[in-house]
């Protein structure tokens, strides 16, 4: 049984975010926005002084510049007092809320700001950092709006494509996140954008170009731990285990987590490496005890040796954290052993036990 993995952004690049000119955006693994300010220099007087528009720009910015998100957010907070009608206060107090992680009041702050955008370059700030924070709030529809808007602003603007393209991904299109990333990709060849795409071809069973983006990846970045549990997967659906196992055993090495040893566990029970796919299904579910698809591979692992007593305890155990949905996996990995070995009766007795738990599910909870 396979952990499920969901997209993962990882790109690091520098946007020229037009009308800003002195801000740059960054943007680091899981997608994190670090906008730079420049040209900053000793503070000003306290915030409650009486500063006027263009002082509590520049206390703002160099509050945002030591990373004290919330008070730099309060400055732009009084621009916008001060000047209700101006475009600034509004995206510059967005990017500081997105830094705070309340997205929600970034939305809000940049659906305002365009209503007062001066021209196509701050419309294009705003829609960017707009859709940024929808992603961020898992709206990847809106997101794809208002990335749409950008595009369509700023045609070569590479990060909106890559971001766009991670949306896309997420809705389960792929041909349309390729596309994206096949241009994300042609502006800025990072990793990070290689390894996403690889992901996208991951998604559509595409193994073949699934495996070059994340070779690719990887040559251009050896110590990227997530792209080899991807390249593992890819590996696998060539039947290529062992290759599989290689990776597995250096994500491990690289991060040495729960759910990267319950994988090993797995790719090593694929290869036919049963006592070493014991030993770290055990490690992972000592890690973390809510680990739930290694304890169904412990049990499973235990069922094909054939040792019924060990295996229903596993599943037992497994039962005991599992929810619905993580039967039919589980259930699905047993009857394709069965197709291999149809006369092992630990194997069936785990199909019988997992049959009954779906279909009374409350016997288990």
């Amino acid at each position: 049984m396979k952990r499920d993995s969901a997209p993962s952004m990882v790109m690091f690049a520098t946007v020229g975010m037009g009308i800003l000119g002195g801000i740059a955006f960054c943007v680091f693994l899981l997608g994190f926005v670090v906008p730079r300010l420049r040209g900053t220099s000793a503070l000003p007087p306290p915030a409650d002084s009486n500063l006027s528009f263009a002082e509590y720009n520049k206390r703002g910015n160099d509050l945002y510049e030591q990373h004290l998100f919330k008070r730099a957010a309060a400055a732009y907070g009084h621009m916008i007092e001060k000047k209700p009608d101006a475009w600034d206060g509004y995206l510059l107090r967005g990017m500081a809320e997105e830094k705070q992680g309340d997205y929600r009041q970034a939305v809000r702050d940049n659906t305002e700001g365009l209503k007062h955008a001066s021209n196509d370059e701050v419309r294009e700030d705003f829609f960017f950092n707009r859709g940024l924070a929808y992603r961020y709030l898992g709206d990847y529809k809106a997101s794809v709006a208002d990335f749409n808007q950008v595009i369509a602003l700023h045609p070569n603007n590479g990060n909106a494509y890559d971001i766009r393209a991670f949306c896309y991904t997420a809705l389960g299109d792929y041909d349309r996140a390729i596309a994206d990333y096949n241009i994300g990709i042609a502006h800025d060849p990072h990793p990070g954008t290689i390894f996403e795409r690889g992901q996208a071809y991951l998604k559509k069973k595409d193994y073949q170009k699934a495996l070059a983006d994340l070779n690719r990846s990887i040559a251009l970045q050896a110590n990227f731990a997530p792209a080899y549990p991807l390249r593992a997967e890819a590996y696998i659906g060539l039947k290529e285990y062992d290759r599989a196992v290689a990776d597995a055993e250096q994500a491990a090495r690289l991060e040495n987590s729960a759910a990267n040893r319950g994988s090993l566990g797995w790719y090593q029970y694929l290869a036919g490496k049963l006592p070493e796919a014991i030993t770290n299904e055990q490690m992972a579910v000592k890690m973390d005890p809510n680990l739930t698809f290694a304890r169904f591979n412990l049990g499973l692992c235990y069922a094909v040796q054939g040792n019924a007593d060990a295996a229903q305890t596993a599943y037992q155990d497994a039962l005991s954290h599992a929810k619905p949905a993580d039967l039919q996996g589980a259930l699905q990995d047993v009857k394709d052993a069965l197709k291999k070995q149809p006369n092992t009766p630990a194997l069936n007795q785990a199909e019988t036990l997992l049959q009954n738990a779906r279909s009374h599910p409350s016997a288990t909870s």
